[in-house]
């Protein structure tokens, strides 16, 4: 009799602990990232540590619009603490470039509240970009679907030329 009642506690336990209302969390689906390759007019690579011209990753800094002021992206816990990383060409495989890659496009795309957030590069003190991503949500997804670099869109899902991996090239003038 005492299995018993240990059984019906259980499943009473367990039958309660299951709701339609919960959020499904199977399958969640996040895809938010940009990665650019800067080149001079030139055509030398910026985020190459080697050219003397060389953008010092040391000095960039990601920063998000938060309540009307800019913030500094620091996020000490991610692999990524500064919101981006800079791959060397030999990591990556496909490309002949260094690759800088942006994982943090928007402070607050977990709550939904920017369908269009702007994210601020600062690639020195006197030097800053922005990258503007289109949002896309769904009960158990976020995409990024679309990509502006100083109000230019660089990348575009819908586009039947744009790559998968919402890499694109900047040729830029450092100051």
């Amino acid at each position: 009799m005492k299995k018993i009642k240990i059984l019906v506690l259980l499943f009473m336990i367990l039958g309660l602990s299951c709701s339609e209302d919960e959020p499904i969390t199977e399958g969640i689906f996040i895809s938010l990232n940009v990665k650019i390759s800067l080149t001079d007019q030139q055509g030398l690579d910026l985020l190459d540590p080697n050219n003397q011209n060389a953008i010092n990753s040391d000095n960039i800094k990601i920063f998000h619009m938060i309540d009307g002021e800019l913030k500094e992206f620091s996020e000490y816990l991610m692999d990524d603490s500064k919101g981006y990383r800079i791959y060397n060409p030999t990591e990556l495989g496909f490309n002949e470039n260094y690759v800088f890659y942006l994982g943090s496009t928007s402070a607050s795309y977990y709550t939904h509240e920017e369908e269009e957030p702007i994210t601020y590069i600062q690639w020195n003190e006197t030097d800053m970009d922005t990258v503007r991503c289109q949002y896309q949500y769904s009960s158990n997804s976020i995409i990024c679907t679309k990509v502006w670099f100083n109000e230019n869109v660089v990348w575009d899902m819908d586009d039947s030329e744009a790559n998968s991996s919402r890499w694109f090239q900047i040729v830029k003038t450092i100051q």
